[in-house]
């Protein structure tokens, strides 16, 4: 199960895939490239940090 999101307009959109005790990320511009994997904890923190504009995407 994937999520995506992007802002209308923009060029950038993440995926998310919620695993097992993981969350995958990836650049849906470029399904083969890398991914970023975080613990469930993690993910949550960091999510919850971009949610509220901490970190500038």
């Amino acid at each position: 199960m994937a999520h995506g999101n992007g802002q209308p307009g923009s060029q950038g959109c993440v995926e998310l895939a919620p695993l097992p005790n993981t969350v995958t990320i990836r650049d849906s511009k470029a399904p083969e490239g890398p991914r970023l994997i975080l613990g469930t904890e993690t993910a949550r923190t960091v999510l919850t940090a971009v949610k509220h504009g901490n970190h500038r995407l």
